[in-house]
């Protein structure tokens, strides 16, 4: 605890607070009034006291240092509210001297307060230390700590009433001293340090929750349920709506388009619902804007409307109806919910004449709560966070409760919920709903950015421009992405981001970023960029077929080279179509569900419109089907694997049990059904597709072998929120659950046909089991077919408390806050690879560097560190249960270099040697930077389609590494794509090319619908490609299909041929052998050997290199063509392996085991 204080030691001013304020104003006078206007409006929201007070008294003066950016005219009113009601005379002195004598009361109060409690006071509201903090430094738990200060600020309360009277008498002069007592020339440092004490004392606790002004949240009467943004709630109709007559960007709706009506109704088992929340949504309801009065005429005129900025809620009536009534033509996410039940989400593009069902005849069906998600949300110093928002989808979900906790029901599936509070960072987590899951949040105090947008020609300020900001690292659990609109100056500040690097981009009406830049965003910091728009072209013309109108097609232009496309409209009863944002060059029209005959390519010039441009299409492939279970129709089965000229691979049947691929790309594809809710599928059937060929194919979803009981404890209690496998070891077929309040499970969707055995997991992110009670393997039992359902089956695990725990700093050992932490179950002598692909336990730390991570199943596990600028810390592994770990990190360093050369601005990337992480570069005219790089060995590429260059450098910590990129011009590249076994050639693989050094290949940016696809001939000609050491890989249209890629050199202006081989994966169930490849290099090099698999008993090793596998030279193959040969030979079967260690070739036969995955 803090020493006894003095009274004037008690009235230092709250330094962290006037830190901020001095950063946002730029100066010291600035920053005093802004600190004043802060407390105004601290004072006028009336903040409750159930959240910490940090992140929302520093929102509050980021709002206000938004407001000072105002035109002269709201300037003046909001310095006419923060000077009133003071005349120029100053107060009257009898005023001022009750002032004194309250401030003077206020303090001696606290003086007077017996320790423990005045000692807390101090160090909670003078010093600013939260009660995690003070717990710590007084050894004491933090409960204790609440307790105290609970009690002491009823202690101040009972002192003001004896000495002013009731409550009622004392409170009103207790908030005109808040309000007043800061409206003077230049508060004196106790007034600013008291008015917060002061708050509490007549708000009666610390709930500090403030709605954000877009992203509230609607809360129904009697329920918890939220749409995403907020928004006041109608009964069965909404009012005043957006309507065509409302001028509208045309990025949001396309001008010409006549505007159509959503409404519906809402049923639970076909009965309509009465007092469902049905939210509409738009892009805009995601956005982020400035006050009315800072947005131009059009925005002003939108935002007065429902749906835009915030939903337009409507509660269902008796008849389950909802009517939004008319609307511009864009596209909208429609959500239903209602409490028990899980929600309805339906996206409508209003644009689209052929939408089925038509948007006014929407039926939102509410299904049973089959699985839930559930837990508590917490800050980093594992306060609970109440009011915080868990959207499914980042639409439509609940808020938490006092407590911080939260229970939402959800899909039986993979499924993305995003996490956000006010005052706290947005992220976004894909958590495996098969069950009752349990999830624990932590949340982060927020950063902000904000974003000025110009013209890249002109220089001008772009009001109404649309920015996207998105999170630098992309992964299934991430920082959400955030978007605003920008103000009649062209600034936006959008806030709720999680501290860390970001990509910025954007577009407004004929104007697009096709150059996104970078900003590291901190807490506390007004971080600011500007954003550069190029001009776009303008096309508009008719989608036609032998001269007819095509309606429904969704056109836009795919750019060759840098890649980019233009966003998709859709042609209209009579086939016309305009395109706004078209990325200047040469380029393809798309026009799905349909393929594109004429024209073949299309130049275009920044700044110009092209009208009267006639699209000829044909009909593409398609594939559909009805699913069935038992001879009835089947909704929301997921049916896969056929791609799509969208780049799509999967659909969902709809409420009849329909399916349907529509512009399938030609090709060879296992079509398979199933649903883990139903828990039933189909085996694949392989099919054929020609070009314009529609298929019919229906599935019987007849394997449903089952296994279902119970899991408990070694003290036979059940345990909950587990995670149940039983797999066949032989098939690697497998069946999921979590387990539910009472310990149940259910594993279904089996094919059986063997012996499953089971292993229970903390959850499906985390592949370490529990052991079981006794120590012995876990149980096994034999499925005989899919139709086979079992029941009962008990398993005991000992489950014990473990986690680690630790603390992170920096090279001068000051604690780092807000760093992500990620542990990674480890065995054997592997380094540890934290891919940002990958699902694990993870948290953050504390505003004293320290973390925790719970719920973890015995085992060691590797600790990675990495704070919001990209810096880094590695702890080895150790033993789950393990605390005091201290991890160190390094300063970030960068790499800067010159681009020599180019023809046009390319894309630069740094790619990490040992771990696959992508870091992205920022172009500027003839320089770039790659910022936020942790020391290591990268290999950097800058390149379009058609040009470019890569170099590996050493990045050392803290330091700036320089690079010289040359292109090295261009040549041409004749491939043909074959068969490995029958080398027969494969047509409609799609080809392009990277920049390689020494069989390492680099990444660059590629659209699939642009570049060149092999002919039936299997051949594929690039031209130009660049010259230089490069790669040629293809993606083949059918998963089976490995994914050729070969070496070339290029001469620039030369010529060169090259064979491209995929291996078919000829097994319905592959095997494997516990071997991981490079993916990163040509040749099949082995980088880790999986413990106790056959390879490591083998004696296989990391750095070999596969040559033959069953006798068969694997020369011109690629690793993922490797592993298709050893995984179609069947599990439990002999493989031959011959590799090439150092100098001398070793040979190995394995017995092939099951692939888990």
């Amino acid at each position: 605890m803090s020493e006894p204080s003095t009274a004037e030691q008690l009235l230092a001013d709250a330094a962290w607070l006037r830190r901020l304020a001095l950063t946002l104003a730029g100066n010291e006078t600035d920053a005093d009034d802004l600190v004043q206007e802060s407390w105004i409006a601290a004072w006028r929201r009336q903040p409750d006291t159930d959240r910490p007070l940090r992140p929302w008294l520093a929102k509050v003066v980021r709002d206000v240092a938004g407001m000072k950016r105002r035109s002269e005219r709201r300037r003046a009113v909001r310095e006419e509210v923060a000077s009133s009601p003071v005349d120029d005379a100053g107060a009257p002195p009898d005023a001022l001297l009750d002032q004194m004598r309250l401030h003077r009361l206020i303090v001696d109060l606290v003086l007077e307060l017996e320790e423990p409690y005045r000692a807390t006071i101090i160090a909670r509201f003078v010093e600013g230390r939260t009660a995690a903090a003070i717990a710590r430094s007084a050894g004491i738990p933090e409960s204790t700590v609440r307790g105290r200060i609970r009690d002491g600020l009823a202690r101040l309360r009972d002192g003001l009433d004896r000495a002013r009277g009731e409550r009622s008498k004392w409170a009103p002069a207790v908030l005109a001293f808040a309000k007043g007592g800061i409206q003077v020339a230049k508060p004196t440092k106790s007034i600013l340090v008291l008015v917060g004490l002061v708050l509490l004392l007549v708000g009666g606790g610390v709930a500090l929750f403030v709605k954000n002004r877009h992203r509230d949240a609607s809360k129904p009467a009697g329920g918890t349920s939220v749409a995403g943004g907020g928004g006041t709630a109608r009964d069965g109709e909404a009012g005043e709506m957006l309507t065509q007559s409302t001028p509208a960007p045309s990025w949001f709706a396309p001008r010409g388009v006549a505007g159509r009506r959503v409404a519906g109704h809402v049923t639970y088992l076909g009965r309509p619902i009465k007092d469902a929340t049905v939210a509409l949504q738009s892009m805009f309801t995601r956005a982020s804007a400035g006050d009315p009065d800072e947005m131009s005429q059009t925005m002003q005129g939108l935002m007065k409307h429902a749906g835009v900025l915030r939903p337009a809620v409507i509660h269902t009536g008796a008849d389950g109806r909802f009517d939004f009534g008319m609307l511009p033509p864009a596209s909208y996410e429609v959500t239903a919910i209602i409490e028990g039940k899980t929600a309805a989400i339906a996206h409508v593009n209003l644009a689209d004449p052929t939408l089925k069902p038509p948007s006014e005849a929407l039926e939102l069906r509410l299904k049973d709560c089959t699985a839930s998600v559930a837990g508590t949300v917490y800050d980093a110093s594992e306060n609970p966070l109440p009011k915080a928002r868990v959207l499914l989808g980042a639409l439509v979900g609940v808020e938490t409760d006092a407590h911080g906790s939260y229970k939402m029901c959800v899909p039986y599936s993979e499924v993305m919920i995003e996490y956000s509070a006010d005052g706290y960072g947005a992220v976004r987590l894909t958590i495996d709903g098969r069950g009752e899951v349990l999830r624990d949040v932590v949340l982060v105090p927020e950063a902000t950015v904000t974003v000025r947008v110009l013209r890249a020609d002109t220089g001008e300020l772009v009001p109404d421009a649309h920015v996207n900001v998105y999170p630098q690292e992309f992964g299934p659990d991430r920082a959400a992405p955030q978007t605003g609109i920008t103000d009649v100056e062209g600034r936006v500040r959008i806030d709720g981001l999680v501290p860390g690097r970001y990509r910025i981009g954007g577009f407004a009406d004929g104007l697009q970023t096709f150059s996104p830049i970078e900003a590291l965003v901190e807490v506390g910091v007004g971080t600011e960029a500007v954003l550069r728009l190029d001009p776009s072209a303008r096309i508009t013309g008719k989608v036609v077929d032998g001269g007819k109108p095509v309606a429904g097609a969704y056109v836009s232009v795919a750019r060759k080279s840098p890649a980019a496309r233009s966003a998709p409209r859709v042609s209209q009863l009579d086939g016309s179509f305009t395109l706004d944002r078209v990325p200047p060059g040469d380029g393809v029209f798309i026009a799905p569900p349909y393929e594109v005959e004429t024209p073949a390519a299309f130049h275009s010039e920044p700044g110009k419109t092209y009208d009267g441009v006639v699209i000829d299409i044909r009909p593409s492939a398609v594939v559909r089907g009805i699913v069935t279970r038992l001879g009835k129709p089947v909704e929301g089965v997921g049916v896969c694997c056929v791609r799509t000229s969208t780049g799509a691979m999967s659909v969902n049947t709809d409420a009849e049990g329909h399916y349907k691929f529509e512009g399938v790309v030609p090709g060879t594809y296992d079509v398979q059904a199933g649903s883990d809710e139903v828990g039933a599928f189909k085996l694949p059937t392989k099919v054929t597709i020609a070009a314009g060929e529609e298929k019919v194919l229906d599935h019987e979803l007849d394997m449903a072998g089952a296994i279902s009981g119970t899991v408990v404890d070694k003290e036979g209690k059940p345990v909950k929120g587990v995670y149940v496998r039983w797999m066949n070891e032989k098939t690697g077929d497998q069946g999921r659950a979590t387990t539910d309040a009472q310990g149940r499970y259910r594993c279904g969707a089996m094919t059986g046909g063997g012996v499953y055995r089971a292993a229970v997991f903390p959850s499906s992110v985390l592949n370490v089991p529990y052991p079981t009670v006794d120590g012995s393997p876990y149980p096994t039992i034999e499925v005989k077919d899919g139709k086979t359902e079992i029941d009962n089956i008990r398993i005991s695990i000992d489950r014990p408390a473990l986690a680690l725990g630790g603390q992170v700093i920096d090279d001068a050992g000051n604690p780092v806050s807000d760093a992500v932490i990620r542990a990674l179950p480890s065995a054997g002598g592997a380094p540890p690879q934290f891919h940002s692909w990958l699902r694990l336990p993870m948290t953050s730390t504390d505003g004293e560097g320290k973390f925790r991570i719970p719920d973890l199943a015995p085992g060691n596990y590797a600790v990675q560190a990495r704070a919001s600028d990209g810096a880094e810390g590695v702890v080895p592994p150790v033993a789950a249960g393990t605390n005091g770990i201290t991890i160190r990190i390094e300063r970030a360093g960068s790499i800067e270099g010159t681009l020599v050369g180019f023809s046009q601005p390319p894309v630069v990337y740094a790619r990490t040697f040992g771990e696959w992480k992508l870091l992205p570069g920022s172009v500027d005219g003839a320089s770039f930077r790659v910022t936020g790089v942790h020391a290591g060995k990268y290999l950097v590429n800058a390149q379009t389609t058609f040009e470019g260059d890569a170099h590996v450098v050493d990045v050392r910590a803290g330091q700036v590494t320089k690079v010289v990129m040359t292109s090295h011009g261009q040549g041409t590249i004749e491939g043909t794509v074959l068969d490995f076994r029958t080398k027969k050639p494969i047509a409609n693989a799609s080809c392009h090319t990277v920049m390689a050094v020494d069989g390492e290949q680099s990444v660059t940016n590629w659209d699939l619908s642009s570049v060149p696809k092999s002919d039936a001939s299997g051949r594929v000609l690039l031209d130009p490609a660049p010259a230089g050491t490069v790669n040629v890989n293809c993606q083949m249209p059918g998963l089976r299909w490995s994914n050729p890629s070969a070496d070339v050199t290029l001469a620039a202006g030369g010529r060169a041929t090259v064979q491209l081989y995929s291996a078919e994966l000829t097994s319905e169930n592959p095997s494997s052998v516990g071997l991981d490849f490079d993916w990163r290099v040509t040749a099949p090099r082995v980088v880790g050997v999986k413990p106790n698999s056959p390879a490591a008993k083998a004696g296989i090793l990391a750095g070999d290199v596969i040559t033959e596998v069953n006798g068969t030279p694997v020369q011109g193959l690629n690793a993922m063509g490797v592993a298709w040969l050893i995984g179609s030979v069947p599990a439990g079967s002999e493989v031959r392996l011959v590799v090439q260690r150092g100098t001398s070739a070793k040979s190995f036969t394995l017995k092939t085991v099951a692939d888990a995955m």
